[in-house]
């Protein structure tokens, strides 16, 4: 069983465009429930922003569909070959991501207490253009390690364990754009 990210390209710009266009939509249908989150965790006597990031959610329907069934037989794929996790289920929306300057998301796990105890593995697939934001690079640290980076490129997803912890560094210039999904399962044994 990998612990490693696995990588795919999403670069098809027909289908990257589509993905888009669905984020923008998101965007709008969710204007007023969407909200700035900031999150914050106590270290030692100092308050810690773990967040800073605005999200928004993309639903199934007739429109969005196509997204699911892509993402959910690519996440089938990768865990069938890489991990081997017992699965039950897919997702049932999709968190469009969204970081202007000064916005980030310091390193946290996917999986944890409440309604993420069944996240076995993460999806972010980069929806902007490299060439438009500086800095919000995906970090993944391991074993007390950082051991890697995302690429950046227009397109390219990545799936890895909900366990592992990452982290999206601060945006310091334009506008990065992801989109994020987790496959489910029982409880980790």
């Amino acid at each position: 069983m990998s612990n490693e990210e696995r990588y795919k390209n999403f670069r098809d710009h027909t289908v990257v465009s589509s993905i888009f266009k669905q984020g923008e939509r998101a965007k709008i249908e969710s204007t007023i429930v969407r909200a700035q989150h900031m999150h914050t965790s106590k270290l030692g006597s100092e308050e810690h922003m773990v967040r800073n990031s605005d999200v928004s959610w993309i639903y199934p329907d007739s429109e969005t569909q196509w997204l699911f069934d892509r993402l959910n037989g690519v996440m089938e794929d990768v865990n069938k070959n890489n991990y081997g996790y017992d699965i039950s289920e897919g997702y049932n929306a999709i968190q469009v991501t969204e970081y202007t300057p000064g916005q980030f998301y310091d390193w946290h796990m996917d999986y944890g207490p409440g309604e993420y105890f069944t996240r076995k593995l993460s999806m972010s697939v980069q929806i902007s253009d490299p060439r438009e934001y500086e800095g919000g690079e995906l970090h993944f640290f391991r074993d007390g390690v950082h051991t890697n980076t995302a690429p950046k490129d227009f397109g390219t997803g990545v799936i890895f364990p909900s366990w592992v912890q990452h982290k999206a560094g601060e945006v310091t210039k334009g506008f990065r754009r992801s989109l994020v999904a987790w496959y489910l399962g029982p409880p980790w044994k």
